[in-house]
């Protein structure tokens, strides 16, 4: 799982009121590597998709997705109410631990071959799951519904919360916000490169600003090759490749 360069565009979708927006069409066909956390999931249908608190706080659907999932590593033995979703779901379990504020660069890093792993816990969703898309090989990474804002609607969808809720949200959103500005600095040494995809974020106030669909344009340009023959496999080997 661990590569140095995936060879991919990333598209992170968060559950922001500006998800609505977004055509979940559009980034399949943009041949990037679609990403979706928590309540993202059934309006954006991903590749990856990582959630990291109880399976009941997630859309039912999610468990019978043929998707690759992550939840946090301890969550094993919680069932989706009565179903034991742990087996047959296409299902992975994270370790995770809090690092020293010195031994954080290395989730930029590639391990030693045989090196057990333990990704990055902030108390949010953010840190594991940049530190699995870095572990990927993830070089470049737009963020789609960060609106990182309680104070109008809070999801793309009609969930709401309670105000003693949507405070404590508000306060993870400020440690997000400060996670996205060390990820971009230090990242810069590594070839990791941030990009919003989130109009009215407060991340735009340190990073660079597209359109989704702009970005997507770009991305199809860097991933689509010119069309040739399709030829059969002895065909090819009569030809001598």
């Amino acid at each position: 799982m661990s590569k140095e360069d995936m060879g991919l565009d990333v598209y992170l979708c968060a559950s922001g009121p500006s998800l609505e927006d977004v055509d979940n069409n559009k980034l399949h066909d943009s041949g990037a590597y679609i990403v979706g956390v928590n309540n993202s999931y059934p309006h954006i249908k991903p590749h990856l998709w990582l959630g990291m608190d109880d399976p009941k706080c997630f859309h039912h659907k999610i468990w019978s997705d043929p998707c690759m999932k992550v939840m946090r590593g301890g969550y094993a033995n919680r069932l989706y109410y009565d179903t034991d979703i742990k087996y047959s779901h296409n299902l992975f379990y994270a370790d995770c631990k809090w690092y020293k504020e010195e031994e954080k660069e290395n989730i930029f890093k590639v391990p030693d071959k045989g090196e057990r792993v333990m990704f990055l816990w902030t108390k949010n969703i953010i840190g594991i799951t940049m530190h699995i898309l870095l572990h990927m090989g993830a070089k470049r990474i737009h963020l789609l519904g960060s609106d990182l804002n309680n104070t109008g609607k809070q999801y793309w969808n009609d969930i709401t919360r309670s105000k003693e809720m949507a405070k404590y949200n508000q306060r993870t959103y400020s440690q997000i916000i400060d996670f996205y500005k060390w990820i971009n600095k230090t990242g810069k040494k590594y070839g990791v490169e941030l990009i919003s995809c989130t109009k009215g974020s407060p991340i735009n106030d340190f990073l660079p600003y597209k359109h989704y669909q702009e970005a997507i344009y770009e991305t199809k340009k860097r991933r689509e090759l010119p069309k040739r023959e399709q030829l059969s496999g002895p065909e090819i080997e009569k030809k001598g490749n």
